[in-house]
């Protein structure tokens, strides 16, 4: 039926995942560590971080965490090397769709005083 129909496509709209807090650029210092984070909204969300098109696992340097109830992403860098600046893209992806958001994460030169 036609109520049904719109019924399903409020459903799908307040599932799919949105970005409330894009990812912001973020500078850093060699041998520091740096913060990626971002606030999304959907149901039973997928999270996957890719930095470029290559795909992030959690691992020594690298951990990832979601909190379902406030909707942070985050993408923790605990040692940055200077192959880590590019750009990065937190994806979410639940059963009614899928948002992106990227950012930069950009070196800053170590200046002597």
């Amino acid at each position: 039926s036609a109520a049904s129909d719109v019924y399903k496509r409020q459903v799908e709209s307040s599932g799919r995942p949105r970005i409330l807090e894009p990812l912001k650029d973020v500078e850093f210092v060699e041998a520091a560590s740096a913060l990626l984070e971002c606030r999304i909204q959907g149901t039973q969300l997928n999270i996957q971080w890719y930095k470029a098109t290559s795909q992030i696992q959690n691992q020594f340097r690298y951990k990832m965490s979601y909190d379902e109830i406030s909707g942070m992403s985050r993408l923790f860098i605990a040692t940055v090397l200077e192959d880590d600046a590019g750009e990065y893209t937190c994806r979410a992806v639940n059963s009614f769709g899928e948002a992106s958001t990227s950012a930069h994460l950009i070196p800053i030169g170590n200046y002597e005083s």
